[in-house]
């Protein structure tokens, strides 16, 4: 540990080259690294004169990052909670969206940089420019930085990054790691860099877990080493749904009757290749599963067929695909707590934390990926439970193996295949979405289009009210 006089500083002991002046700074790493506890002290220092090497002037500080929308994804918590851990709470006043220190006439304020990157050509007189998650900053022509950097014109000045390596395109990749300059300080770490660690016995059970349920994604985000190609992966792999279908088969699904909740998500087509789809859930139980041709013009009828089919299981909702305007048909049919769902739009609970530091409009690029990423922890759930952890049955998702009778000459395994085509990836300001897989081989080796709206649009629709009034949370 690193100490300073009169107040005693914990910071790991990595972290001591980045005490001392230098134009940029770059700390890389993946979760649970220490990166912006590390940042967020030399920030107090800096700003309460206690930091050697440093003239004693007033500091301007901007604490960026992606998007600012809530500051409780900011790192203004973990200022104040440094403050406060230095024993400094006296001298400073922590206001909505700025920290001064009354005593040293010191400034920190926040601000997004995606809306409106071009805004920090009227911002003077800064002292250091502080990035947190910086991955997302896009590398190339028309990068963000190229308005930043030339914004800071005081001198001296520093710039700071924190961020976990996405890919290699991206800005602090191309500039830390392929052209770093002989001044930068560059720093990699990862939660075995972090002293408080053992501290940490949830962090490291989460780390454990996503060692098991998301191998792909785990050298990413714990590590801090970058996504290699396309970063695709399956929504719901083949496997993981079987796992759902086997849980339900030993008995593990909670009793429904006692808690009847039936929802219905409907995806709708007018003709052509595309067909409609109908999907019946119980709770955490997917029970019914059906797909049949809609025809141009004819929603009345297709709501009707819904209704003859879904109608018997009693909903209390039912989330359909808004693309098409058929709330009135579907209101005439019988259905009631009718809910359109635009697959392309915004996300729900947008301002609401989907992890420790991120919230849903940082995590996922639309509706479609919020929903899908809804389904796939429930299943990681049910993978939990069966792996022997407390899990509640009613976060899981659970298959009934019946859905495969629905249609004639459907079975259990066309149902899951389908389910299993659509993918993720990451883009390039770090958002999930959604690619429905254009195409796949069928049981003769044919390679077919896949069909959407499809059974997948209806399942996910089912699981709408997980994230319909205030946001996901991270399973």
């Amino acid at each position: 540990m690193v100490e300073t006089q009169p107040v005693r500083v914990t910071l790991p002991a990595w972290a001591e080259p980045l005490m001392k002046p230098a134009t940029y700074k770059s700390l890389s790493g993946g979760r649970c690294a220490c990166k912006s506890r590390t940042f967020a002290t030399l920030a107090v220092l800096r700003m309460a004169w206690l930091l050697p090497g440093y003239p004693q002037q007033p500091v301007n500080i901007i604490s960026a990052r992606d998007y600012n929308a809530t500051l409780k994804a900011s790192v203004k918590t973990v200022v104040v909670n440094t403050i406060d851990l230095f024993g400094l709470a006296d001298e400073f006043e922590i206001l909505h969206n700025e920290i001064r220190n009354h005593r040293t006439g010191s400034l920190m304020f926040f601000k997004g940089v995606a809306r409106d990157p071009a805004g920090f050509m009227s911002v003077e007189d800064i002292d250091v420019f502080w990035m947190e998650q910086a991955e997302v900053l896009e590398g190339g022509d028309g990068s963000a930085m190229d308005f930043i950097e030339p914004s800071i014109r005081k001198e001296p000045h520093e710039f700071w990054f924190s961020w976990n390596p996405l890919g290699r395109e991206g800005w602090c990749w191309q500039r830390f790691m392929r052209n770093p300059e002989p001044d930068d300080i560059i720093l990699q770490v990862s939660w075995r860099d972090n002293p408080w660690w053992p501290e940490l016995p949830s962090m490291q059970k989460l780390r454990l877990r996503d060692k098991r349920y998301e191998p792909q994604l785990y050298g990413w985000k714990w590590e801090g080493l970058p996504l290699d190609g396309d970063a695709d992966f399956v929504w719901l792999p083949h496997d993981l749904l079987a796992k759902c279908v086997e849980a339900f088969r030993r008995g593990y699904a909670p009793d429904t009757s006692r808690r009847p909740s039936v929802m219905v998500g409907m995806d709708w087509a007018e003709g052509g290749r595309n067909q409609c789809s109908v999907v019946v859930r119980e709770g955490p139980i997917v029970r019914r599963v059906w797909r049949f041709p809609g025809e141009t013009g004819r929603l009345r009828a297709a709501a009707e067929r819904a209704w003859r089919l879904a109608g018997p299981h009693d909903p209390l909702r039912i989330y359909y695909d808004a693309s098409t305007p058929a709330l009135g048909a579907l209101e005439e049919a019988g259905f009631r707590g009718v809910f359109p769902v635009p697959f392309g739009g915004g996300v729900k609970g947008g301002d609401s934390l989907y992890e420790e530091d991120r919230t849903n409009q940082e995590v996922f690029l639309n509706r479609s990926a919020q929903m899908s990423m809804g389904v796939r922890n429930r299943a990681i759930n049910t993978l939990r439970l069966l792996d022997g952890e407390r899990v509640s049955r009613w976060d899981c998702l659970f298959i009934d193996p019946a859905v495969g009778d629905c249609d004639p000459g459907v079975s259990l395994d066309d149902v899951l295949e389908e389910w299993s085509q659509p993918q993720r990836f990451l883009t390039a300001d770090s958002k999930w979405a959604v690619d429905k897989a254009p195409s796949r081989r069928d049981k003769t080796g044919k390679v077919v289009r896949a069909d959407s709206p499809d059974r997948y649009d209806g399942l996910v629709l089912a699981f709408a009210a997980d994230s319909h009034e205030r946001g996901l949370v991270a399973a």
